[in-house]
């Protein structure tokens, strides 16, 4: 029972930092769940370091917590570039339609398909990725 509690501590590696992702990815854009997420993991390893008691076990799962922490913070442009190039090659349709504009890619929710409006002129989705992954067109 205490593993499973613990399990579900929202903090990265566990699965109640996925939990936590998966509620948020419905109200906020994808980059920005994932920043909520390595900082909210940081907080509870914190808070969680204060409350507990110490000991070498305690101290050894923190520290690789931690680096785990730090690692997503720095792969964080790789995460949201592979979010976007998975959006290029599936290429899923979802029911829920967002319209963003001024191709603010920071702005690109997980379970919504979006519509990008510039210069008074809608792109959908797939056309704005292909002209940023085809090297042959331009953004």
């Amino acid at each position: 029972m205490i593993l499973l509690l613990f399990n579900l501590l929202p903090i990265f590696p566990l699965d109640g930092s996925k939990l936590f992702k998966i509620f948020l990815y419905n109200y906020l854009p994808f980059k920005l769940v994932e920043k909520i997420n390595i900082y909210i993991s940081f907080i509870v390893l914190v808070l969680f370091n204060i409350s507990i008691p110490k000991n070498l076990l305690i101290i050894l799962v923190s520290t690789i917590f931690l680096f785990k922490i730090f690692k997503e913070k720095n792969n964080l442009d790789y995460i949201f570039n592979k979010f976007l190039f998975e959006r290029y090659l599936y290429n899923i349709k979802y029911k829920k339609i967002k319209i963003i504009n001024q191709l603010k890619l920071e702005e690109m929710y997980k379970y919504y398909y979006h519509h990008f409006l510039s210069k008074n002129k809608i792109e959908e989705e797939h056309d704005f990725l292909l002209k940023m992954f085809d090297n042959k067109g331009k953004i």
